[in-house]
């Protein structure tokens, strides 16, 4: 997995980290409907190398009918040759570490992630898991049970899921952003979708009207976060869940910044 073009192998590997928000279907969407794209993604058993046609908002859109999300369903892949597929263009998944076993010498991956400030994206889960019904929990009663989501961005980029963390996951965290991904950021949506459009070569009059109306199309799903009081015990928790993930996101604000200048943007 890289960063960098190598040649016309090059598969595209987008990470979906749970809680950033609409973004990550924005994102897929613009890679279905603008760039005419094809991503592998199960819409029917059984599971197969077969073509499938969904309906999307502007039309169908073809996938490969082959699920990615978990570990095991990675593994799945691996054993149909999915890499292989002479018409495979994008891999998604949740799980990176995983996700990288997909990708071979001959078949790359060129990483691209959303990224959301980690208070945010904690809360934002929260309300996800409360949403349409009626609040039986508290956010700091989820806060407390939640500690398998700690820091999970530094954790599911350093394959390390359970026990202590330091510096140095963090740092290996950044090195990974900063080498081998192109980093958006759903606190700079339109912004981060054009990086994408002129990173992977898509740059159109047409891509440029079609990105503007998949965001007009999710405009009511990607709510805004409001954050505990500094001063109270939930935001205390939050900030204790999330420190190291903290200390990477200022790392990913940077590199976004950065890579907007290589792309010519600013």
């Amino acid at each position: 997995v890289h960063l960098k073009h190598t040649g016309g192998n090059d598969i595209i590997f987008v990470w979906l980290l749970p809680g950033a928000g609409s973004m990550t279907a924005v994102l897929l969407d613009v890679f279905d409907q603008c760039f005419n794209l094809i991503r592998a993604t199960k819409v029917e058993d059984p599971e197969s190398l077969d073509m499938v046609s969904i309906a999307k908002n502007n039309g169908n859109v073809r996938v490969i009918n082959v699920e990615t999300s978990t570990p095991s369903n990675i593994e799945n892949a691996q054993q149909l040759n999915l890499i292989e597929h002479p018409n495979l263009d994008l891999i998604h998944t949740a799980n990176f570490y995983e996700g990288c076993w997909l990708f071979t010498n001959t078949h790359r991956g060129r990483f691209v992630t959303f990224l959301r400030h980690p208070m945010e994206r904690m809360v934002a889960l929260y309300n996800d898991m409360n949403f349409g019904e009626e609040m039986q929990v508290s956010l700091l009663q989820f806060l407390r049970e939640t500690n398998s989501e700690d820091n999970r961005m530094v954790r599911y980029l350093t394959n390390v899921k359970s026990g202590p963390l330091g510096q140095n996951h963090v740092d290996m965290a950044a090195e990974i952003l900063s080498r081998k991904a192109l980093v958006l950021l759903t606190d700079f949506d339109e912004i981060s979708l054009i990086h994408a459009e002129k990173y992977f070569g898509f740059e159109s009059k047409r891509s440029g009207l079609c990105m503007g109306r998949i965001m007009a199309s999710h405009s009511g799903s990607n709510k805004d976060i409001i954050l505990p009081s500094t001063e109270s015990e939930e935001y205390t928790k939050l900030f204790s869940l999330n420190q190291h993930d903290l200390k990477l996101y200022e790392v990913a604000r940077k590199i976004f910044e950065e890579q907007g200048k290589w792309l010519g943007l600013r």
